[in-house]
């Protein structure tokens, strides 16, 4: 730009550098991955849930009476059979 010197240039310390150019990069990076591969994966985590021991515990002691209607839909899709054996063996620890 006219009437622009070198004086008016930011000069950053090599700290500062560093971090702009290398740690902030690499940082949004690594959230973005993570978020990439929980969104991919949220609806799995969520039956997954289900599964917890405290979640268990409150369907064994009949705190929670039913499952959710699209329970263990995603991991049906891995394992076709299994779901029917959980909704057996929790029903089961209902009775």
């Amino acid at each position: 730009m006219p009437g622009e010197l070198a004086v008016d240039e930011v000069f950053l310390s090599p700290i500062d550098r560093y971090k702009t150019e290398v740690y902030f990069t690499v940082l949004d990076a690594i959230v973005m991955s993570i978020s990439t591969r929980f969104d991919q994966s949220r609806e799995i985590l969520k039956d997954l849930c289900l599964l917890s021991p405290q979640r268990i515990l409150k369907y064994s002691n009949g705190i929670i009476k039913t499952l959710p209607d699209d329970a263990f839909n995603e991991i049906e899709n891995c394992c076709p059979t299994l779901p029917k054996q959980l909704h057996k063996n929790i029903s089961k620890e209902q009775n």
